[in-house]
């Protein structure tokens, strides 16, 4: 019997679905799960002058309650409304995945979301190297070391999620695919929920599954709080498949065994994967960084070179029951082989036989990109200052350019190492979502809606760092670098709130300064430009390249500090390259006028503000407005800009430190 006529109620082969965007024809089915279809297609795609035929991999929503008639249409004959929510859910959450779309690699790209037929697809990149589930069925257990260069990147994916306050729920290997270099890639979207700052869903609440071995607990009796620990559990049970090159027992088995069952994990990694998968929240690895951070302990971070090329052709099936119904249902992990985009092969020959049009075209790109960039600079104070580009410094072969003089900075130096610090003059501004960051379209949901409401605030005069602390000056001060990506003019990052602090006190120690991290008010402030502020929605210009390193330019690594343009106040990569902590508790934003604000005095969650997007950001989540906040311990790609200043804000206990 053909595959495709396993499953019931599918679109055929050489069915056609028109978006906005392409026409896509249905090649083949992949898999059908308890929530939707995954089809293998393709569309024509212009390539030069010449037409293309690229295969994407396409999920249409196809839930219990779902029926489609003769023409293809889907309509929703459930009773209770249940496929008429979750339809308008998946929605929504594949439309948020969109705008993050490029910001993580290790995140499978949705190209575009649309609906057709009475119901909605996303299209996404097609993934030519095989499951997970499978490479671990071919080559059973894996040595801790080969596991962990596969779990990093992954680690980095739900991470990158979890900033952005979107769960995954259904982390397990099927749903780990990879590239035909090696490189793992999480997908599978169909159960993720975006949450608010308490943990509630911003949809509506959906009949949820559960994967047998790779869910926790609290994922079988339906969840209504959202919180990172569940992607832990999940994240852990992962790896220790990799492991043991078995399924984990289902944790509402694991109560009162986890110990013994762990007995089986090799010993260096035990206590890591246990508290991890603990069987309450409450007592489970917090963070996705904390969790790293018990296994890999003192290793480097970053993962070398992908695996080996691991097998094509999936074949497991995973068990789930939906929760709510009284059968069971199978949700089969996606079949058939998985494949990039365009084929590597194909993409080669093309490259040798039309390079003169390829040259042609680039030619042309690179000509258009010069007059954006010439067309969008804003900022001719501080730029009639930069002298020619220095030579290229990094791996990367960016040009730099060298760093403006501001009348009025100050320059320390420590240990042979030297920074800069640019004055800021005090004034008034409008703080939060004011109307220049709505200038593009933001989809279903509103990336700034923590920045409401706007509200007046006055500050007095401050020093701020002209450039974001370097991995250099970093290792002058503690002795150490923790960065993933070195190099001497990179920023720092992943450094935690709390290392901000241990690094700033042994700064003013050395230095006998009192330097310190910015105000929420504060960072804003110098990021929009002061008083010179020319109202741009990034922190220089209103074209993010001219100004930040992002997920598309950045090619999802940090550059040096300084290489693109400074804004109207000669600060550099407030927009981009790396998130940086603020001094701020997390709290929401009050409406009246303040001045010199300090944030909240304490903090129920001990949330902490980190700001300014980095090089995975999407530009909509690189606005000047935007804020992201975590625990003091998280680290994952944050970094930090010093400030020296009469003011001084709060304590991290909530008193005052000094009395305006």
């Amino acid at each position: 019997m053909d595959e495709m006529e396993q499953w019931d109620d599918v679109l055929p082969v050489g069915s056609v679905l028109r978006s906005g965007k392409r026409e896509y024809r249905v090649e083949a089915v992949l898999g059908k799960g308890g929530f939707g279809i995954t089809y293998k297609v393709s569309a024509m795609e212009q390539v030069g002058r010449i037409p293309v035929r690229v295969e994407f991999a396409m999920k249409e929503f196809f839930m219990d309650g779902c029926l489609r008639d003769a023409s293809g249409k889907v309509s929703t004959a459930d009773t209770k409304g249940e496929a008429a929510d979750g339809l308008k859910d998946f929605i929504s959450e594949t439309r948020r995945l969109n705008s993050l779309c490029g910001q993580c690699r290790n995140i499978v790209p949705v190209d575009e979301v649309f609906e057709a037929n009475g119901t909605a697809c996303y299209v996404m990149e097609f993934l030519d190297g095989g499951s997970l589930a499978d490479y671990v069925k071919k080559h059973g257990a894996l040595s801790v070391g080969a596991a962990k260069k596969i779990l990093k990147p992954v680690a980095d994916a739900v991470a990158f999620l979890h900033c952005n306050r979107i769960t995954h729920l259904d982390i397990k290997p099927g749903n780990i695919m990879f590239r035909s270099n090696g490189e793992p890639v999480l997908i599978d979207f169909g159960l993720a929920k975006h949450y608010d700052r308490r943990g509630n869903a911003t949809t509506t609440v959906r009949t949820l599954a559960y994967s047998a071995g790779f869910s926790p607990a609290e994922q079988y009796v339906g969840l209504k709080q959202f919180s990172p620990q569940s992607d832990v559990y999940a994240l852990a049970a992962t790896f220790a498949n990799m492991l043991t090159g078995k399924t984990p027992p289902e944790a509402i088995d694991l109560e009162f065994s986890l110990n013994d069952w762990s007995v089986c994990l090799p010993e260096e990694v035990r206590p890591a994967v246990v508290h991890a998968m603990a069987y309450s929240r409450k007592d489970r690895t917090l963070s996705v960084c904390d969790f790293v951070k018990e296994l890999y302990g003192n290793e480097p971070s970053v993962v070398e070179k992908p695996v080996s090329q691991p097998v094509a052709e999936p074949t497991v099936e995973s068990k789930t029951e939906v929760i709510g119904e009284k059968r069971k249902t199978k949700v089969l992990d996606v079949k058939g082989r998985p494949y990039l985009p365009i084929n590597q092969e194909r993409w080669n020959k093309l490259v040798k036989d039309y390079k003169f049009w390829l040259f042609i075209v680039g030619v042309g790109l690179l000509v258009a990109v010069v007059c954006r960039l010439s067309i969008n600079s804003q900022t001719e104070d501080v730029r009639n200052t930069i002298v020619q580009n220095q030579e290229n410094k990094t791996d990367s072969k960016e040009t730099a350019h060298q760093i403006v003089i501001v009348e009025g900075s100050e320059t320390y130096n420590v240990n042979g190492v030297k920074f800069t610090m640019v004055p800021v003059e005090g004034g008034s501004f409008t703080m939060g979502a004011t109307q220049e960051q709505y200038e593009e379209t933001d989809g279903d949901y509103d990336v700034l809606e923590e920045a409401k409401p706007t509200h007046k605030v006055a500050l007095d005069d401050y020093y701020i760092g002209q450039t974001e602390v370097t991995q250099e000056l970093w290792k002058a001060v503690t002795g150490n670098n923790p960065s993933g990506s070195k190099g001497e003019n990179l920023p720092v990052e992943n450094v935690s709130w709390e290392d901000c602090q241990e690094f700033i006190k042994k700064l003013n120690k050395m230095t006998n300064k009192q330097f310190r991290l910015p105000t929420e008010a504060e960072w804003e402030y110098a990021a929009r430009g002061g008083r010179k502020s020319r109202g741009y929605r990034y922190s220089g210009s209103n074209s993010i390249d001219a100004v930040a390193w992002y997920d598309v330019s950045s090619k999802c690594k940090p550059h040096e500090v300084g290489s693109l343009l400074p804004n109207e106040l000669g600060i550099y990569d407030m927009t981009g390259n790396v998130e940086e902590w603020c001094y701020d508790f997390y709290g929401d934003y009050m409406s009246f006028s303040q001045r010199n604000p300090k944030g909240p005095s304490s903090s129920i969650t001990d949330f902490h503000i980190y700001r300014g997007g980095s090089c995975y950001s999407h530009p909509l989540l690189s606005r000047l407005a935007y804020r992201n906040y975590g625990k003091p311990g998280d680290c994952s790609n944050i970094g930090l800009r010093l400030v020296i200043g009469e003011t001084k804000p709060s304590n991290p206990n909530g008193k005052e430190a000094t009395k305006n």
